[in-house]
């Protein structure tokens, strides 16, 4: 789970479980059982699809495509658990097992940590006048405008700007050429919309095309300060 901090402890369970359980669903995907075929079936053929379309069409999210077949998965670690033959030892598989899931699951349910998306709009509708300007990144201009609660609508700018398909496949992979080709393109419209009495805010976290763009600015305007928000859960 994305959510998890990786402790010591953790680090320590995952060491452990990680190698258990590629063994023991070895030993469940390998083993004579009379529907093994359909569980392989199951358990393979739409996870070797969604690997073949994300060539084309990177919308894979390991957590999110895969749960389709997470039963198949569990029936195989289970056919892997029956076949060893001492008991003591098949109990022992099972607890760490049971453990490491525990684990995961306990951070899933009780350690929350809130969206920041409302105090980040919070933030800059208190502290920006009306003649501000505002960049947003493609994947957190939609919080801000689903937060933003002021008596004017912001100046605000998306980079990148276009299909999200193109963005995915392209800003989040760092195709440099496209990076700069927009940050043209947002500098062009930015430049007219800047004066002495106004500012420029950007949303920003650290990805490849982010990283480009700040460093840009940096070059362009000489004055500039940061105001650094804990992460939520979110990826803003």
């Amino acid at each position: 789970s994305w959510r998890l901090t990786l402790t010591q402890f953790l680090s320590t369970t995952l060491n452990l479980a990680l190698p258990l359980f590629a063994l023991i669903f070895l030993i469940g995907i390998c083993s004579r059982q009379k529907n093994k075929l359909f569980l392989q079936t199951y358990l393979l053929l739409p996870l070797g699809l969604a690997f073949c379309v994300s060539y084309k069409i990177p919308v894979y999210v390991a957590g999110r495509y895969d749960m389709i077949v997470f039963p198949a998965f569990c029936l195989i670690l289970a056919v892997g658990l029956s076949k060893i033959k001492f008991s003591l030892l098949r109990y022992f598989f099972l607890s760490i097992i049971i453990l490491s899931t525990f684990v995961s699951l306990y951070h899933y349910y009780f350690v929350y940590n809130k969206s920041n998306d409302r105090l980040v709009a919070n933030y800059i509708r208190s502290h920006m006048s009306r003649e501000d300007v505002i960049v947003a990144t493609e994947l957190s201009i939609a919080p801000l405008e689903y937060y933003w609660k002021g008596a004017f609508r912001p100046q605000l700018l998306p980079f990148p700007e276009g299909p999200r398909a193109v963005i995915t496949r392209r800003a989040l992979q760092g195709d440099a050429g496209y990076i700069d080709s927009e940050i043209k393109k947002l500098m062009d419209k930015i430049h007219p919309l800047l004066n002495e009495n106004n500012r420029l805010w950007l949303m920003y976290q650290p990805m490849a095309f982010s990283d480009r763009l700040l460093a840009r600015l940096k070059k362009d305007f000489k004055k500039s300060d940061s105001v650094e928000f804990s992460p939520g859960d979110n990826l803003n």
